[in-house]
């Protein structure tokens, strides 16, 4: 051991310092802290606790810590005892949202693979049109092509009296059939001329009024003002007056759907009929698709459609039609 007060190394037993003469007192160990202390010491000098403490007062601070002891136990048994519960209650939520989510999705997949078409039977004239609308794309195919012509949207016309089938196939494979009966003209309806309030003009392009009834999607008419052409009109007449009900028109620029995107459609427009009376009507905003709108019947020998209101383009303020005639519908 060494001497507290000169640090020389001494014998295990020596009672005085054999350099410094001082006396060597024992140490001992606080039973609380370990730390050293002298041996005539009443308190730890590091955490105070009392060497002469009775019997009882050691089994009374024994009793305190083994109490601590038990309480922390305790605690974290709890605390355990929570995050196991948690884990599993978030596991078994995960499992069914995971689940239920399948289950929709393939729900979802079953609804979206499943062929379903509006109508499955039309009734038409000769020279008449209607459009077989269906919730995914689809090819078509007639079992009588000189009764009816159906083009490759779906429009159906109707060419001579009698009855055809035109067979839908979608995307996915699946088959519907849709009968198509066409008669013979309630009315002979013979439009004599169109004529627009204004035309645009373009070097090495055409854009007037006569490309309304050339049943060609690649071309249409378009309007020649400044601005989106609200207030422009197109005047069909007709040979002598005539019972109709129906504007057949197929809107926007058709060419690509990215000049459809481009210029202006006609979103609502005012029928003018040669009594002066005045229906409006809305159209719309369909790529490539003929549109039949019914308006209240009326007997008239012209009708100008005015423009009213329109569905803006992402670049151009021209206003277009591809395709516009009217007719009677049963």
């Amino acid at each position: 051991m060494k001497c507290p007060y000169c640090q020389h190394e001494l014998s295990e037993h020596s009672q005085f310092c054999s350099y410094c003469g001082e006396e060597i007192k024992v140490q001992k160990k606080c039973p609380q802290c370990y730390h050293s202390q002298n041996i005539d010491a009443v308190f730890c000098s590091y955490c105070g606790y009392h060497f002469q403490q009775t019997k009882e007062d050691k089994e009374l601070t024994r009793s305190k810590k083994n109490q601590n002891k038990n309480k922390n136990k305790k605690m974290m048994m709890i605390i355990i005892s929570i995050i196991i519960c948690l884990c599993i209650g978030l596991t078994g939520y995960f499992l069914l949202f995971k689940e239920e989510k399948a289950e929709n999705k393939s729900i979802s997949n079953e609804k979206q693979t499943e062929l379903k078409l509006d109508e499955n039977k039309f009734e038409i004239e000769v020279e008449q049109q209607d459009y077989i609308e269906a919730n995914m794309n689809c090819t078509y195919e007639v079992d009588n092509e000189d009764i009816v012509k159906v083009d490759q949207f779906g429009t159906i016309t109707g060419l001579a009296p009698g009855t055809a089938t035109v067979t839908v196939k979608g995307e996915n494979g699946e088959k519907q059939k849709c009968q198509v009966v066409v008669s013979e003209n309630t009315q002979n309806i013979v439009i004599s001329s169109y004529e627009a309030s204004s035309t645009l003009t373009a070097e090495g392009y055409d854009y007037s009024v006569n490309q309304l009834y050339d049943q060609n999607y690649s071309t249409c008419w378009t309007e020649g003002v400044e601005g989106d052409g609200i207030g422009q009109t197109v005047t069909v007449n007709f040979e002598s007056r005539v019972k109709i009900n129906t504007l057949n028109i197929v809107n926007g620029y058709n060419k690509t759907s990215d000049l459809y995107q481009k210029n202006n459609r006609v979103k609502k427009v005012t029928l003018i009929f040669d009594d002066g009376s005045e229906e409006t009507v809305e159209l719309k905003d369909s790529f490539n698709i003929s549109q039949s709108i019914s308006f209240t019947e009326k007997q008239t020998k012209t009708v100008k459609v005015r423009i009213d209101e329109v569905y803006k383009g992402t670049k151009y303020e021209d206003t277009c039609l591809t395709e516009m005639t009217l007719t009677y519908k049963k």
